[in-house]
Parts: C-alpha cells; sequence; structure tokens
C-alpha cells in the first residue's frame, strides 16, 4: 500500500507522518525541525537559512493526509549561518526548484 493512502490516526501518528515526509523529501530531521501536533494541527520549530526550504517544509507538512492546519515557527532571520541541512550542496537551491521551478533563493 502506497504511503500517501495511509491516514494516521492520532496526534502521536500524524507527528510521526510528518517527521517521516520531512526526512525523505526534504532531509529535514527532528535535530533541524521540530514537529508537535495537538488536535490534528501541526507546529514546525526549528532554524534554517534558506526561506524557501522553510517554506517547503510547511508545503509538505502540508500534504500528509489527516493534518488541519500547519503553523510554521521556523526562524530565518536569526539563523542566517545556516543549519547542516541548508549547507548541503542541494539545500536552498533545491527545495527552490522543487516548488517554485527557480534557483534564485
Amino acid at each position: 500500500m502506497p504511503a500517501n493512502t495511509v491516514i494516521p490516526i492520532g496526534d502521536d501518528a500524524l507527528s510521526t507522518a510528518v517527521r517521516m515526509r520531512l526526512e525523505l523529501e526534504l532531509g529535514l530531521t527532528y535535530d533541524v525541525v521540530k514537529v508537535t501536533v495537538l488536535n490534528g494541527e501541526v507546529t514546525l520549530r526549528g532554524r534554517m537559512a534558506c526561506p524557501s526550504k522553510r517554506e517547503a517544509a510547511k508545503v509538505t507538512a502540508e500534504s500528509v493526509r489527516g493534518v488541519r492546519r500547519v503553523l510554521s515557527d521556523i526562524s530565518t532571520a536569526y539563523y542566517m549561518a545556516g543549519s547542516p541541512a541548508d549547507r548541503s550542496k542541494e539545500g536552498c537551491a533545491w527545495a527552490c526548484r522543487k516548488f517554485w521551478r527557480s534557483t534564485v533563493c
């Protein structure tokens, strides 16, 4: 059964599903983005240098079945040095190409 056909039931299962999707699709580990869920509402917290990757994380979390709403509390202004995920070769430019078909960040 494809992963996108499974609907997580409960906040714990939804949190796990969102964390797995962020790691598989964007390479964002729990060290970079913290995920909390309350009544189907997902909150993302963390710091990264790339605004496009922050938006990509929000879009990715919204794509998980069962998510009612996503609040992004990911800071970019304070953390301009970049996290390990942002310093990767594909980091920000990859997120831009995937979601906005642009290489300018």
